[in-house]
């Protein structure tokens, strides 16, 4: 099986069955990255090399590079626990997420921003 046909497998009996519309949009978007780049690729050859390629690759969106590493060990595991994969699959854990940047504000009367606060969200190993 390769990884383009356990993706869309687990796209349509897991994600698109049982998981709610914001995640499955969530899913749907992550996992197509994988498809894309690795479509052809038997799963079980699929590496953390590979995974992690794809994830500095994705450096311009850390959060989309982020939700990918989140997805792909869910669909792996899903398709070990339904015999479509042997044991062990990438282990995303090991790769270093991006720290992602977030600015909160609160607007004053007058419509401008105050009380701003800056916060990293991510640890950075």
């Amino acid at each position: 099986m390769t990884v383009g046909q356990l993706i869309d497998v687990f796209l349509k009996d897991h994600v698109a069955m049982k998981l709610k519309v914001q995640t499955n949009i969530h899913y749907f978007a992550s996992l197509a990255v994988v498809s894309s780049a690795y479509r052809t690729i038997k799963a079980v050859s699929l590496k953390r090399t590979h995974v992690a390629a794809l994830h500095r690759s994705m450096a311009n969106t850390p959060y989309s590079a982020n939700r990918m590493l989140a997805a792909l060990p869910s669909c792996w595991a899903w398709g070990e626990r339904h015999g479509l994969l042997p044991e062990g699959h990438p282990d995303s854990a090991k790769i270093v997420r991006y720290a992602l940047l977030f600015e909160v504000w609160r607007l004053d009367p007058n419509g401008e921003r105050s009380n701003s606060c800056r916060f990293r969200f991510g640890a950075m190993r």
